[in-house]
């Protein structure tokens, strides 16, 4: 999920500012990109406003290399990298990682594992020499797996009582299938209990240590010793990545699929949606903006407009697209009482039905523009956020200058090109829509 938070931040920035305004504004986040001695990525954000270090590390090390019956193997992994090194203890790590004050923390998606820490500018070297211990020789104690383990296996049980859990789960797989996006990153407790230590170890192996990690430095630190610090301590990560060919997605069912599952829950929760339009395609601005107005932009968008406050029908509602570097879907979600799930529903698709025959409104379109542009400068008010951002632009492959190239392409948006986009990516042949509850029976009384 990391990836897709910080490609929703790449999309917000200031439509009322002048064009020197958005310039100058994009020259903060300006950035240095340098190419290790062993053809790793170096970049580098210098700023001395604070005595501070962001330290963002990205290694195609995710869930899509792992095999199906070990769904879980990467996260159990990057998890277990922080629990033990050939010098140091779990004990030993948390204690110096409290000293240095936050610590190393691991986040697996699909694609990457980013591994993130913040440190004081007094204490970089001490903790970049930590951080590189963890990544370098981690010893993946047995005890230290099976406390992981146990609290996956817990994290699962929990979502059991948690029907956006569910319905998410559902919705996955009826989207993709067998595909790796088709399932929990975490995997699920039957993949987890199949992981042996050996199987870790081998997954390291092959996908750490390898020249196309990203290193991004933010803050009182210049790029010269940023380079000599991965130079210094990863000067082994030399290893050319394993091209492991991407799993074909499985066809797309001409039909909608349509999934009840019911459990003794108060309310329903309905998720639906189709797979759609990936990061990089050259019309997802104009998705974004068409999604704004149908069920992205909270109170201001039809979805809720109708179903919660001229119909009172739902808790919530929203839609997004969870767009990735591969693939992505768009998705609608409501929250409703079990005797008006079926109503909901109905409406739901009525909007979108309504936005691809009549399209919006140039009013519409002007809001949505002014609301996507005017947030983008609160976006990156901490050097974690510009660090996730310059990330982001490094990962999807776009330019240095992307602030002022979304901006003119926000502005080009037409109404026709927002109608054309509705019919697009909002594809209802291909819909799935899974539902959460026990709308069921209280429709039958």
């Amino acid at each position: 999920m990391r990836l897709f938070r910080i490609i929703i931040s790449l999309v917000l920035f200031s439509f009322s500012f002048s064009f020197f305004e958005i310039s100058a504004y994009a020259q903060s986040l300006d950035f240095e990109k340098t190419l290790t001695e062993n053809k790793n990525i170096l970049l580098t954000k210098s700023s001395s406003q604070l005595p501070l270090v962001t330290i963002r590390i990205s290694i195609h090390a995710g869930s899509k290399y792992e095999k199906k019956e070990f769904a879980g193997l990467a996260n159990l992994t990057a998890l277990t990298l922080g629990r033990g090194t050939k010098t140091r203890d779990a004990l030993s790590i948390e204690k110096l990682n409290d000293e240095l004050g936050g610590g190393v923390s691991f986040e697996t998606g699909h694609n990457f594992v980013t591994v993130s820490t913040k440190l004081l500018k007094r204490d970089l070297e001490k903790g970049f020499e930590l951080l590189s211990d963890i990544l370098n020789n981690p010893t993946f104690p047995e005890n230290e797996i099976r406390k992981t383990k146990m609290r996956l296996y817990g994290k699962e049980k929990k979502g059991q009582f948690s029907p956006n859990y569910i319905a998410r789960k559902s919705f996955l797989s009826s989207l993709y299938g067998d595909h790796p996006y088709g399932r929990l990153i975490e995997g699920s407790s039957k993949t987890i209990k199949k992981i042996e230590k050996k199987d870790i170890v081998d997954f390291y192996n092959k996908h750490y240590k390898r020249n196309d990690t990203i290193f991004v430095f933010v803050g009182d630190i210049k790029k010269e010793k940023a380079k000599r610090l991965v130079q210094t301590f990863f000067s082994k990560w030399n290893s050319n990545r394993l091209h492991i060919p991407s799993k074909t997605l499985p066809l797309l069912k001409n039909k909608t699929e349509k999934k009840y599952i019911k459990k003794p829950f108060s309310q329903t929760t309905v998720i639906m949606g189709n797979r759609s339009i990936k990061r990089t395609d050259p019309n997802f601005h104009t998705a974004r903006i068409m999604n704004y107005i149908l069920g992205g932009g909270g109170f201001e968008s039809r979805i809720l407009k109708n179903l919660r406050e001229r119909r009172g029908l739902v808790y919530s509602a929203y839609s997004y697209f969870a767009s990735g570097i591969e693939n992505g879907y768009w998705i609608l979600a409501l929250q409703t009482k079990n005797e008006n799930a079926k109503l909901a529903v109905s409406e739901a698709l009525s909007e979108i039905k309504r936005l691809k025959k009549f399209g919006v409104t140039i009013e519409e379109l002007n809001d949505a523009k002014s609301y996507l542009t005017g947030s983008f400068a609160t976006k990156f008010d901490s050097s974690g956020r510009i660090a996730d951002y310059i990330l982001a632009i490094e990962r999807l492959g776009f330019s240095k200058n992307y602030p002022e190239v979304y901006l003119n392409k926000i502005k080009s948006v037409t109404l026709q090109q927002i109608k054309d986009a509705s019919k697009k990516y909002i594809k209802k042949n291909h819909f799935v829509i899974t539902e959460v509850g026990n709308s069921r029976n209280k429709e039958q009384k």
